[in-house]
């Protein structure tokens, strides 16, 4: 709910109001079991309940709840329009909605972001700022979302501070799980003080062109040392890792299972010692520097992400399962040899947005291919280069048939034009082909990655096909198409996979 608040169903009728009313009741969506429509609603998104909300009253009662379950405070993309409403306005209107049913509207969220910059209106002469006013209403909305367990605050500072009544509401969140900080002070969050113990924390400082103070640091030990932080099971300071500084080798967060900073550390030789129990790691390194590399003796999965160059991957021992996403080097390679992963993930579905990449031919992709260590049981490789066919997975198919892959799963990235031109049967041929190469595989699955035509660095859908492989003969293999859950249960056994 992001643009007004809820209307009231009286005024929300539409013409196809029949489905809900029909005279035969079990024609009806709103004729089946409460429980059943219930699970329906938790599937589908806030605003698709949104609409169902608007056709009736009955259907308004029951798709309310999941409207409000995701409420978003944040600048409104259309606020320049004219006659947009200002975005303390809209604020105002959805959190007076909420109150107006109190407590019980309220405890239907689950999820809330607030953004405090949302809470200005620089161009109202006469009202210049209504952070009090809105801070107030904002603090009585939490006092009564009970069931609220994701929470993200940016730009929070001002707020927080002219309405005290803020923090005690956070503080008395019962059901919180998750809070991410972004350009808001970590003392805001009453750590000694949360009846709640969360799981997930994330900080963002100033988007890496300040570095947090002195004073930044020292609110973080403060809360190191509280029952609430300790709770806590992943933490993710990769916006903001120079406030690792604040933990030395007399801190330990033994309940860390997962771990992300980036590179721009000071030092990481005592992190292992910090996070004893880390399983799951994620560094996005740049050019800025180069950590020596650490052994993490509890590590399971470590997701490299590079922006700039090739430093040296941080990490000294092997690695169960390796995810790496950027520019290949000489270091990546390196680390490849003696990490010996057996799950092994070059490239992400998230990074086709990524501008550090250039739309040049990878020479050395050969080299990474040659470089994969026999070890690999399950390789995922999404291709980072436009084309317009599959023969990029043709051509380096037989670089594959030394590994004694279990499962493969290729990425190829393509136009909407190309798209529409590569169908299933090709594909089919194509994974027939490479199961016949690679004699040990079992499963294999091709993603077309289709780009917007208008914005080619920006994915627009990815378009899974994928096959188990039957049987072979000197004829070739024998492949059946697999349903996007069954080959969903078989990429997780297959990322499950050990050394032995």
């Amino acid at each position: 709910m992001t643009e007004d608040a809820v209307p009231a169903p009286a005024l929300c009728h539409r013409p196809h109001q029949a489905m809900f009313d029909a005279p035969h009741a079990d024609t009806g969506l709103l004729s089946l079991n409460d429980d059943i429509l219930t699970i329906i609603l938790s599937r589908i998104s806030p605003g698709n309940a949104r609409q169902l909300l608007m056709t009736c009253r009955a259907a308004y009662d029951l798709a309310l709840p999941r409207v409000l379950s995701e409420i978003n405070m944040d600048r409104a993309v259309n606020r320049l329009h004219p006659g947009a409403k200002t975005d303390p306005d809209r604020i105002a209107e959805v959190c007076s909605f909420l109150l107006s049913d109190a407590p019980r509207r309220p405890r239907f969220i689950r999820k809330l972001t607030v953004n405090g910059a949302a809470m200005e209106d620089k161009a109202a002469s006469a009202e210049p700022f209504r952070h009090a006013e809105l801070a107030l209403q904002l603090a009585q909305v939490l006092e009564h979302a009970s069931g609220l367990r994701e929470l993200t605050l940016s730009l929070m500072d001002r707020v927080f501070e002219c309405e005290p009544r803020l923090s005690a509401a956070v503080a008395a969140l019962p059901s919180l799980e998750s809070i991410s900080l972004r350009l808001t002070r970590i003392r805001h969050i009453p750590w000694s003080t949360l009846v709640c113990r969360p799981r997930r924390l994330r900080v963002m400082t100033a988007m890496g062109f300040e570095s947090p103070d002195e004073d930044e640091q020292a609110d973080l030990r403060s809360a190191i040392m509280q029952p609430s932080f300790q709770s806590l099971v992943s933490l993710d300071l990769s916006c903001a890792s120079e406030l690792l500084d604040a933990f030395d080798s007399s801190v330990s967060c033994p309940n860390i299972r997962h771990l992300a900073f980036s590179d721009d550390v000071v030092r990481t030789e005592h992190l292992p010692q910090c996070f004893p129990n880390v399983s799951t790691l994620c560094v996005i390194a740049s050019c800025m520097g180069s950590l020596p590399p650490v052994q993490w003796p509890s590590l399971d999965i470590f997701t490299y992400i590079v922006e700039h160059g090739g430093p040296p991957v941080p990490l000294a021992g092997p690695i169960r399962r390796f995810k790496f996403v950027g520019e290949y080097s000489p270091n990546l390679l390196c680390f490849l040899e003696r990490a010996c992963p057996v799950v092994l993930e070059i490239g992400g579905e998230e990074d086709y947005r990524d501008p550090y990449v250039d739309d040049e031919d990878y020479e050395d992709f050969p080299s990474l291919i040659r470089s994969i260590p026999e070890s690999v049981k399950f390789l995922k490789i999404l291709q980072r280069q436009p084309d317009t066919n599959v023969d990029w997975i043709m051509r380096h198919a037989g670089l594959l048939s030394k590994l004694p892959l279990l499962g493969l799963h290729l990425g190829v990235r393509l136009d909407e034009e190309s798209a529409r031109l590569v169908q299933e049967p090709e594909l089919l041929r194509t994974a027939s082909t490479v199961a016949c190469l690679v004699p040990t595989l079992t499963y294999i699955a091709i993603s077309k990655l289709v780009m917007d035509s208008e914005k080619p660095r920006t994915l627009k859908k990815v378009l899974r096909y994928q096959f188990l492989v039957v049987s072979r003969d000197e004829h070739g293999s024998m492949l059946k198409t697999l349903s996007q859950d069954a080959a969903a249960a078989i990429e997780e056994r297959l990322k499950a996979l050990t050394k032995t």
